[in-house]
This record gives C-alpha cells, structure tokens and sequence, in this order.
C-alpha cells in the first residue's frame, strides 16, 4: 500500500471530506478545538458571506445567505486556528439544495495545517 499526501499553497491537506446536512449545523473537532459551521439567511443583505464568533468554547463559523444551488464558498485557506505553533485553516464549498424538509446543503471542506512558525 502507498501513503498518499497532498499540500496546497504550503498547507498540509489533513482532513477532507463532504456532509449532507438539512437545517442543522455541522459540528467538528480539530486537534482538541471545537468548532462549528452554521448556516444562516440575512434577507436584510442578500450577499453571501461569513462571520465567525466564539460561543461556549467553540468557534462558529456563521455562513449567511449560502444559498446557491451551483455552489459557493472559499477557497483560498482561511485560518481558523493555530496549534503548536501551526496555523489550522479551512476552504470549503457549498451546495444548497431545496427539499421538503428544508434547505439541504452538501458541504465539502479541506482542513490544512500551515508550517511551523519561526518565533
């Protein structure tokens, strides 16, 4: 067997992978830090965009107006952490499906460990 990995822009690929989810958050934990991806609509400013705030512990990324049935997210790393010297960050995509239990969502991410930092 072969060991397969990959990097992008000097980030280390450490995790990917891609949720269903319909009205609910996405919860994750990574390298002990709690973190979670909320979707929300702000009918007052129909763009997409994103906030992040800390509640209980926990970083939560509030995705508002991700609603796009082709697709939306970002994919330049964002940096959501850093452990050991290292930053944690993440790109992700979403798709936003209607369904008749809701807004049903594929969520693709990438986590990404950045390099040591020198100090």
């Amino acid at each position: 067997m072969f060991e397969v990995k990959a990097s992008v822009k000097g980030y280390e690929v450490i995790s990917t992978g891609e949720i269903h989810a319909v009205e609910c958050p996405i919860d994750f934990v990574v390298a002990g830090l709690k973190f979670r991806i909320a979707f929300k609509d702000d009918f007052s400013s129909p763009t997409s965009r994103y906030v992040s705030e800390i509640i209980d512990q926990t970083l939560v990324l509030n995705l508002y107006n991700f609603n796009n049935s082709l697709g939306e997210g970002v994919l330049e790393p964002l940096i959501i952490a850093t452990t050991n010297g290292r930053d944690i960050a993440l790109t992700f995509y979403v798709f936003s499906i209607p369904s008749p239990l809701g807004v049903g969502r594929r969520f693709s991410y990438a986590f990404l460990l950045g390099g040591k930092k020198d100090g």
